[in-house]
């Protein structure tokens, strides 16, 4: 049974509103608890977004997939680019 229903939100908003796939993950320490080169080039099945939901698998937060909107026909075309600049380094 789900166990972070602030955390399915979160996911299917990804997933029915950006229409970009997204994946389990730990963010407070930074791993992702799915690889995700295997959701590289493939959209991922509603069921297993489901069935992560049902395992509480994104309780600990998620991983937003960049790339190719996958999960709207008519958006197959476009993309969520984006730059992770977490670090001085990185911003400057």
């Amino acid at each position: 049974m789900t166990t972070n229903i602030i955390s399915d939100v979160n996911a299917d908003y990804w997933r029915y509103e950006v229409w970009v796939s997204d994946i389990p993950a730990n963010i407070r320490q930074e791993v992702n608890q799915i690889q995700w080169s295997q959701w590289q080039d493939k959209p991922i099945p509603e069921e297993l977004h489901n069935q992560w939901k049902e395992e509480g698998a994104f309780s600990n937060g998620l991983a937003v997939l960049l790339g190719r909107v996958w999960h709207k026909a008519d958006l197959v075309n476009y993309y969520l680019i984006g730059t992770d600049a977490d670090n001085k380094k990185v911003i400057e």
